[in-house]
């Protein structure tokens, strides 16, 4: 079972300055190292990232 983490990071001027998609990351890679599943580990999915404050490389491309 696993998480895997998605985010428009890479589309974001603030990319290169923001660390929350490394907490997100970092937390998700915790939950992978608990091992065996029987210790707690049971669930899988996509944790998706939001970024309200997203600031597009080009804000054409995005409607904005």
């Amino acid at each position: 079972m696993s998480y895997s983490v998605s985010f428009p990071c890479n589309v974001c001027v603030l990319m290169n300055k923001c660390n929350d998609r490394h907490f997100i990351e970092g937390a998700v890679n915790g939950i992978h190292s608990v091992y065996p599943s029987s210790k707690g580990h049971l669930g899988a999915g996509e944790v998706e990232l939001h970024c309200q404050n997203l600031q597009p490389i080009n804000p054409e491309e995005s409607g904005q």
